[in-house]
């Protein structure tokens, strides 16, 4: 238990967290796009007034970190406001992936 609790304090990939980094750093634009996906659909399914669109965007948290298969990637979205994190193994850096990955983690959190 006491070790579980040191890697939650870690972050939400424990004591894999320094292998993750901000999307921002490797594909500004698409972190961007990401965090506002995720927002704007989870605003609209979740009944939550757009008045907090701002507030809401603050709190999404995108990183990328390594998978297991050579040459793909991890993609992990966090939101503090609705309390998740969500992960996309195996991606290839692909933008539709990744903004339909951004989609439905909302679409998810919202019900």
């Amino acid at each position: 238990m006491r070790r579980q609790m040191r890697e939650m304090a870690l972050g939400p990939d424990g004591e894999n967290e320094h292998l993750f980094r901000p999307l921002e750093e490797v594909d500004s634009v698409l972190a961007h796009d990401m965090r506002h996906r995720f927002v704007e659909k989870w605003l609209l399914d979740s009944g939550f007034p757009p008045s907090r669109r701002a507030e809401a965007l603050t709190t999404v948290d995108v990183r990328i970190g390594p998978d297991d298969a050579p040459g793909t990637n991890r993609l992990r979205i966090t939101s503090t406001f609705s309390g998740t994190t969500r992960w996309l193994y195996g991606w290839q850096r692909e933008r539709t992936g990744a903004l339909d990955f951004a989609e439905e983690a909302a679409n998810e959190e919202a019900r």
